[in-house]
């Protein structure tokens, strides 16, 4: 029996998990996923997720600014929510913030 070349990668688990879920959706036959909409000025209070994709950040990052105060944020039993109004004040913050220490230079 022949032996057939074998090739080893090392890759990282979301390389793994991305690659995983490129193939699955070509062998199903669907499209990937649209990249996530802003949520609408109207919602009050937004997910932890929506606020990952909203502003581009890891789960560990928004645990970190939940634990450092950063964010405010509410709980009702394991989820958490955020106020739009407060997410919006960190964003603007940190531009006025931004623009401050320019002016400083």
């Amino acid at each position: 029996m022949p032996t057939l070349p074998v090739r080893l990668e090392l890759v990282s688990l979301e390389d793994a998990r991305r690659a995983f879920a490129q193939e699955a959706r070509a062998i199903l036959g669907e499209r990937p996923k649209k990249q996530a909409s802003p949520a609408p000025a109207s919602k009050q209070y937004i997910t932890s997720g929506e606020v990952q994709e909203l502003l581009g950040i890891s789960k560990a990052t928004l645990a970190r600014w939940r634990k450092n105060g950063i964010l405010p944020y509410s709980k009702i039993g394991a989820k958490v929510f955020y106020n739009r109004i407060d997410l919006d004040k960190l964003i603007q913050e940190s531009a006025t913030g931004a623009a401050d220490r320019e002016g400083q230079r």
